[in-house]
């Protein structure tokens, strides 16, 4: 009997990475993914993405490129224009990857913005019901159609009348612009009802980066790395926390000028 191994948790960062590197774009270590090898040599174990952070201008003219290879290898790709989450091959128990996508500003800072896509306000004030409904619903939505654009055999159990339009079509459904046009629809209805936070991050730390080596990955890293970490996370970021408000706590986000018309 041949043991069970564990899935990977980086394959799927292996292959981001293959990808956009074949493109061009080599992409730097962020976020909570940055604090836990800086800190510990490993990943934050109750984490649920490797972050990585790159520049609009530099992803925009390869975006295509890069978005048909990842999905031709079973990886759904989700463009949320600020962001991209990429996530593994169903079944697949690797890490999803969140790429970040930056400007430079005439402010001397470079400039994104996180998805509030979760069921509370700022301060932990919950949302009214209905719009927790809308935003589950619309990530539902979302996330069956675009399993039903590169996995035709599931449209069956997935929207009416999704099979039809997939058989009239034909098979090559990870091109499809017909699907393409509804994604875009429920992902800009989607982060309408969530909102974003505007973040941002003094230049100083990412021109020029510094660079970091972890289990045979070679990554770009803000630098000084571990003033940026304090900058994001405050003077204790040594310190493991379970709990974290980013939208109160995080440091490019408090340091980011009031977005208009928050919902």
């Amino acid at each position: 009997m041949t043991p069970q191994t564990s899935p990977d948790p980086l394959t799927l960062l292996r292959t981001v990475l293959d990808t956009v590197r074949g493109a061009g774009l080599d992409p730097w270590l962020d976020q909570g993914a940055l604090l836990g090898i800086v800190r510990s040599g490993e990943l934050i174990p109750w984490d649920t993405d490797i972050d990585l952070g790159a520049w609009e201008s530099e992803w925009l003219p390869v975006r295509d490129r890069i978005t048909e290879r990842l999905e031709a290898l079973g990886c759904p790709v989700f463009d949320g224009g600020t962001a991209v989450a990429i996530f593994p091959p169903a079944g697949d128990g690797a890490l999803v990857v969140t790429l970040r996508l930056f400007t430079r500003g005439a402010d001397g800072h470079a400039h994104s913005a996180f998805f509030r896509l979760h069921e509370r306000r700022p301060g932990g004030v919950p949302r009214p019901l209905r719009q927790r409904v809308r935003i589950r619903s619309l990530a539902t939505l979302l996330a069956v159609t675009k399993a039903a654009r590169l996995r035709p055999g599931r449209a069956d159990h997935a929207l009416p009348g999704l099979r039809r339009r997939l058989a009239a079509l034909g098979r090559r459904s990870p091109l499809d612009p017909s699907l393409r046009r509804i994604e875009r629809r429920l992902r800009n209805s989607l982060l309408r009802a969530g909102g974003t936070v505007p973040v941002r991050v003094p230049l100083r730390f990412l021109d020029p980066p510094g660079a970091l080596r972890w289990r045979g990955f070679h990554f770009p890293v803000p630098a000084p790395v571990d003033e940026y970490l304090a900058f994001k996370y405050g003077e204790d970021w040594r310190i493991p926390r379970r709990q974290w408000d980013y939208l109160a706590e995080d440091g490019a986000a408090r340091n980011a000028p009031p977005a208009r018309n928050r919902p």
